[in-house]
């Protein structure tokens, strides 16, 4: 097994859209089931069609891989989401402030989940992707009148960009991985790719050993969307927020626009008692020319639970 480190700069802005939102909301990260479904929509059309349903097959019974979601980095910093854990801070105003935050440095979130005491001064923040709305012209079918909207636009910091962590199983898929992300940085990632938006250039792609695995029986956080198996936790002992995932299904091999299906999701960030390996999710509209999956598998860290 080889953990990665993958930097992406982004050369666009982003549109990250959010369920029930429209245009003007957007994310300010890349959740991992969109990354996985983007990666593999890239790998399909870089490999083809026989070689992607290999691929997803693959993942119902050992997955070669896993990955995180695609978290901001500023010039060194990484930032983490916020674990959903009570950290161990007694000033209370400095905890109110942290509960404030998305993200945070990679050196709080460490100290965060292995149970030690954080830092008293302020946590930066600095560096992090900023949205603005931008103003966009549409013409009316129906009288050909001009119509001003909104288009909500991720902007990026110079020295910034988007990182994720890849934990590969089979290491002979490496190579391919790199040619499908660097194929989609030239297609984009995220809305109104017709527009030029979510395009990016592979920064790095290297080695890590930042936050190994957990051992078999560890409490775990994880670092992408999750959908856990019946009976594989017992969320009431678990620390974790619900999510709610939509979206539209791109293929390179249907022409047809169809919605997916929406799925509640455990997000980010999310602690359980116990190891969770989560699951690839079929949702196969009716009449689609090939199977449709979510990504919903666990990126698990080992955390430390208070006592």
């Amino acid at each position: 097994m080889k953990e990665f480190l993958v930097k992406l700069k982004p050369i666009s802005p982003f549109h990250l859209g959010e369920v029930g939102i429209g245009l003007e909301g957007s994310l300010s990260y890349v959740p991992s089931d969109l990354l996985f479904s983007s990666l593999a929509n890239a790998y399909a059309q870089l490999y083809g069609k026989g070689e992607v349903e290999s691929l997803l097959n693959s993942f119902l019974s050992s997955p070669p891989f896993l990955i995180s979601s695609a978290f901001p980095f500023y010039k060194e910093t990484l930032f983490f989401p916020r674990p959903l854990i009570p950290p161990k801070l007694e000033d209370r105003e400095k905890l109110k402030d942290l509960k404030k935050r998305s993200f945070l440095p990679y050196g709080v979130f460490e100290k965060w989940i292995r149970g030690e005491g954080l830092p008293s001064p302020e946590v930066e923040g600095g560096g992090l992707p900023k949205k603005e709305l931008l103003p966009s012209v549409v013409l009316d079918r129906s009288n050909m009148r001009s119509q001003i909207y909104h288009r909500s636009a991720l902007f990026f910091p110079k020295e910034g960009g988007l990182f994720f962590l890849l934990r590969l199983y089979e290491e002979g898929l490496e190579k391919k991985i790199r040619g499908a992300l660097q194929f989609l940085g030239d297609v984009g990632i995220g809305g109104e790719r017709s527009l030029g938006y979510g395009r990016f250039k592979v920064y790095s792609f290297e080695e890590t050993s930042l936050l190994p695995p957990p051992t078999d029986s560890s409490p775990t956080l994880t670092l992408s969307l999750v959908v856990p198996s019946l009976n594989e936790v017992d969320l009431s002992s678990s620390y974790y927020q619900l999510v709610l995932r939509s979206g539209w299904i791109s293929s390179p091999f249907s022409f047809r626009q169809t919605r997916r299906k929406a799925v509640w999701m455990l997000g980010e960030g999310s602690v359980f008692p116990n190891p969770v390996r989560g699951q690839l999710i079929e949702l196969t509209p009716q009449g689609f020319p090939h199977k449709v999956y979510r990504y919903a598998l666990a990126f698990p860290l080992e955390v430390v639970l208070s006592a």
